[in-house]
């Protein structure tokens, strides 16, 4: 199902940021949506597969400083659902949820799959992501154009006869992208490989505004987590900085 932009949104600016913590990077993007497209405000891309909590906070806090604009003047928030790093995508969903419930706006979800796949200039092919899930795995989606080719799964590396019937099923894969895109090249040996260690930010706010109803932020697991992390603290950036 599909939600139409108000027409105010579509005649008017809008100002949304995105948060993605679910892989190997911290990234924060603050964008404006105009009638002539997107434009970058503010964004912040650091690598990281550890220390996402304490990093992202005064991540934020730098994005609203240097760009000069107040949580307040939000309009949409997007944030990162998975599959990845369990603990950071939780973290990044805290966060997004306590400024969108600060400001009063609505959270949008997109897979991370989804957001790494939305490549510019190459929707029209048939593009695998493939990103590290650690224990010896990756977790896998093809897309064509923006339309998922199946749901995405989890492989063992050295599973062969899993990696030969999922090829096999797959075929005319165009572009390999993600972090994990090394361990399965060889069953794809045609396609074009362009790693990603994180979705781009420019792709993430792209979903964020598009028409697409993204309500369900519930995170994307495809396996059980590692270890339980809490979501009961929610963050607020009314008045106080983080602290550092």
């Amino acid at each position: 199902m599909c939600r139409k932009l108000s027409m105010w949104s579509r005649c008017f600016k809008v100002l949304g940021l995105v948060v993605d913590t679910s892989v190997g990077a911290c990234s924060v993007g603050l964008y404006e949506h105009g009638s002539s497209g997107l434009t970058c405000l503010y964004d912040d891309t650091a690598l990281m597969t550890r220390g996402h909590q304490e990093y992202i906070g005064p991540q934020i806090w730098n994005c609203f400083q240097k760009s000069g604009i107040k949580p307040s003047s939000l309009n949409f928030v997007g944030v990162t659902l998975g599959p990845g790093s369990f603990t950071g995508l939780r973290v990044g969903l805290s966060f997004a949820k306590g400024l969108a419930e600060g400001a009063g706006v609505p959270l949008s979800g997109f897979s991370t799959l989804e957001a790494m796949a939305a490549l510019g200039g190459l929707e029209d092919v048939r593009r695998l992501v493939v990103i590290e899930a650690g224990r010896g795995q990756v977790y896998l989606q093809a897309f064509e154009g923006m339309a998922a080719v199946g749901g995405p799964i989890s492989l063992t590396i050295k599973d062969n006869e899993a990696l030969n019937a999922y090829a096999a099923a797959l075929p005319d894969v165009a572009v390999l992208t993600g972090s994990g895109c090394e361990h399965v090249r060889s069953y794809w040996p045609k396609a074009e490989v362009i790693p990603q260690i994180s979705p781009s930010i420019l792709a993430m706010a792209h979903l964020m505004f598009d028409d697409c109803d993204r309500s369900d932020v519930r995170p994307i697991y495809i396996r059980e987590p590692d270890a339980k992390v809490s979501d009961k603290r929610i963050v607020r950036f009314d008045t106080e900085p983080p602290a550092a």
